[in-house]
């Protein structure tokens, strides 16, 4: 574990307690999350707390600490047309602060950590409501999904001094006051960015191209794909957008045929990926495909495979790479990973991002403890401090810095050479979300 290139050092009282949290979230595996309340109004509540202690920590506290539990917000939809997203990273969320508490004993060994959910069912002005009625109760906002969200809720947190955790991986976030990208998934553009310098490097790639859902989320990842070209990393013969809800791509397809690029930059959905390999074959088009981690799941073998079964649809996988699949497999994180979701049923890459949310939240807390403040300002002063690090997580780099590890696993790079999900969770039933417009 060290400081980023160009960082200053950081003092041993600080190493050693990021060595301290990090060895921590090794420790050991937790049990499943207990089920989520359930309520017929839009807020929520899920406790997740051990046994409540007597110990009084000489720390600050205000809004959304009581005693020992401090309490935090999760805005997500939970009805309505995307509600499988809002469920799945909720989960995510739960997970992770179940074994915080159960495991660890809570934050710093003693706070317990309670959630309060409000269901905005993906609508920018319902999540402005929900943000109002929770930023008088929570300490901080540790779930979050949709970058149109996110832009409702940035300037009312900025203004309010409470830290939200970002509900995409879009770049805007980084440096934002208020808005925090994760510290386990690279942005789309940096898994983009560094994705293709890899490619490079590794010879796979002289001639690419870029194929991205039309958005914000095609947006970013296009910025680091222009960012990389800029840098003389290869020569750029097709930059091909299709819009959010495309089943048909026959001519965007098409298009990157007729530009032979010997590699393919794929920023999309697990169900559009299928549709978009798929008509690539039938074309005879088989470059290499380097796509972005919300592009696949563990479903994409299985919908490419169809009749034939999975086992075909990853044998039509042999040349694509995962860019920004999180930690690599021997990697401490990794294992945390894999134990937390263990016993979950259903979870996918939102719950990733969910417990993604919530670790980088958790080692923001810790700081704050540490510093014995645990009030908004505290939060605020403590991700200050935490931001330049690479905090030892054996994957990318915190999206909270600039610039990105180069190679490998060491950039989240993997190839899709099981059925099992790339991410260390363990595969479920084939998920393929519905295109999220402007996410």
């Amino acid at each position: 574990m060290s400081p980023l290139d160009g960082s200053e050092g950081i003092d041993l009282k600080r190493s050693l307690l990021v060595t301290a949290v990090i060895s921590s979230l090794v420790a050991a595996a937790c049990t499943s999350p207990p089920d989520s309340t359930t309520s017929t109004i839009a807020v929520t509540t899920t406790s997740t707390s051990p046994p409540t202690t007597t110990s009084e920590p000489a720390v600050s506290t205000g809004i959304g600490v009581e005693g020992d539990v401090i309490r935090l917000g999760v805005m997500v939809p939970r009805s309505g047309p995307v509600a499988a997203f809002g469920d799945a990273l909720l989960t995510g969320q739960e997970a992770y602060w179940t074994y915080v508490n159960e495991v660890l004993g809570g934050v710093g060994g003693v706070f317990a950590v309670e959630l309060t959910v409000f269901d905005h069912r993906f609508d920018p002005d319902e999540a402005v409501e929900g943000y109002d009625l929770l930023q008088g109760e929570v300490l901080g906002i540790s779930g979050s999904i949709g970058t149109l969200i996110d832009e409702r809720i940035a300037p009312l947190a900025a203004s309010d001094g409470v830290l939200a955790m970002a509900g995409s991986l879009s770049s805007q976030w980084v440096g934002h006051p208020a808005i925090l990208p994760n510290l386990l998934l690279p942005t789309y553009r940096d898994q983009v960015a560094a994705g293709l310098d890899w490619a490079v490097e590794s010879g796979l790639t002289t001639k690419t191209a870029i194929l991205f859902q039309e958005g914000d989320y095609g947006e970013d990842c296009l910025t680091g794909y222009d960012r990389a070209i800029a840098g003389g990393a290869a020569e750029n013969v097709a930059r091909v957008g299709h819009p959010p809800a495309a089943t048909d791509f026959g001519n965007v397809v098409g298009q990157l045929f007729a530009s032979s690029a010997d590699s393919v930059i794929v920023c999309t959905t697990p169900d559009a990926l299928v549709r978009i390999i798929a008509t690539a074959d039938s074309l005879g088009f088989q470059p290499n495909w380097l796509v972005s981690a919300q592009s696949v799941d563990a479903g994409v073998p299985t919908g490419l495979g169809g009749d034939a079964g999975p086992e075909a649809g990853l044998a039509a996988l042999q040349n694509t790479w995962v860019l920004g699949a999180g930690p690599p497999a021997d990697s401490p994180a990794r294992f945390l990973i894999e134990d937390v979701f263990s016993n979950v049923e259903g979870a996918n890459w939102y719950s990733l991002l969910g417990y993604a949310q919530a670790a980088t939240f958790h080692l923001i807390l810790e700081e704050a403890v540490e510093s014995f403040n645990l009030t908004r300002s505290g939060l605020q002063a403590a991700a200050g401090r935490l931001e330049s690090l690479d905090l030892g997580l054996g994957g990318p780099l915190s999206s909270l810095v600039a610039g990105v590890p180069v190679g490998g696993s060491a950039a989240g790079i993997v190839t899709v050479d099981s059925l099992t999900d790339p991410f260390g969770i363990p595969a479920s039933e084939p998920y393929f979300p519905s295109p999220f417009g402007n996410e």
